[in-house]
């Protein structure tokens, strides 16, 4: 698997995770405010995205270091 594939399957799957994980606090912000809930729900997807690809490069880097 190519190291941006890799990365990006990581990341996208914490992200999922984050808005599973989030879903509650998510549903009652919606329902509140449904501009502030939508805000706050791509705010924590694109931050478990953004986590995910931050693990995913040091994942790789950690491959690419031990495989030489």
């Amino acid at each position: 698997m190519s190291n941006f594939k890799r990365m990006h399957i990581i990341a996208g799957t914490l992200a999922i995770i984050f808005l599973v994980w989030m879903f509650p606090k998510c549903w009652e912000v919606l329902n509140t405010n449904w501009q502030k809930g939508i805000g706050f729900t791509a705010g924590i997807a694109m931050g478990g995205y953004m986590l995910g690809c931050v693990v995913g490069l040091l994942l790789n880097l950690i491959l690419h270091l031990f495989h030489k």
